[in-house]
């Protein structure tokens, strides 16, 4: 659980090319001061005043180095759960006090129930907010190339197409124009030649 915790925070914050995640190129201003510089600096709805000072400042470095510390922590409390049960076990009011009274145990306990609540809700909000407005972007971009590709291809239609197709039927007109000088007793042997230039000159005569 806690891998899979620290696999989903790292893989949004920093992206994951195997997955496919990338949010790192749309995040907003105000959404890298949240992950990176201050956690505690938003409105508080669980968030208690001392938020600057809960382990060892932790929150006032984003809300990434807040969850290093929280995973940091869990691990540290498991390990010393398996140390007690591989010492014998861990009787009930052993149990009751470590919950109680272990200093990570407290940590975790206050991160989880009020610290780490009001930087992760307004971050999933800022995800969507970011989202949208990257997709936003990228419409725009689509759009204005669109755009450009229909300007350059009319261009491409009246600078080069309209061109080309002139010539050739200037060509074709030109070369039945030379036909007509061959004399009668000649033009029998190009037949096939001046039907073909004929057909050719047929075509173009809309231009």
């Amino acid at each position: 659980m806690i891998n899979e915790l620290e696999y989903v925070e790292n893989s949004l914050i920093f992206g994951n090319e195997r997955e496919g995640i990338s949010y790192t190129e749309a995040l907003s201003t105000e959404h890298e001061d949240l992950l990176f510089t201050d956690a505690c600096d938003l409105d508080k709805d669980r968030s208690k005043d001392d938020c600057d000072l809960i382990g060892d400042k932790a929150m006032t470095q984003g809300v990434h180095s807040a969850l290093v510390l929280y995973v940091s922590t869990a691990r540290n409390i498991i390990l010393k759960i398996q140390s007690a049960y591989e010492e014998g076990g861990m009787s009930i009011s052993a149990a009751s006090d470590f919950y109680d009274n272990d200093e990570d145990m407290r940590l975790l306990r206050d991160m989880d129930n009020h610290y780490l609540y009001d930087p992760l809700k307004r971050s999933s909000e800022l995800y969507s907010e970011d989202y949208r407005e990257h997709v936003s972007g990228l419409k725009v971009w689509h759009d204005v190339l669109l755009a450009l590709y229909v300007i350059v291809s009319i261009g491409m239609f009246f600078l080069v197409y309209v061109p080309m197709i002139n010539k050739l039927g200037n060509d074709s007109r030109n070369a039945w124009n030379l036909c007509k000088l061959i004399p009668q007793e000649q033009s029998e042997k190009c037949k096939k030649l001046t039907e073909i230039i004929k057909e050719r000159r047929d075509n173009f005569k809309w231009r």
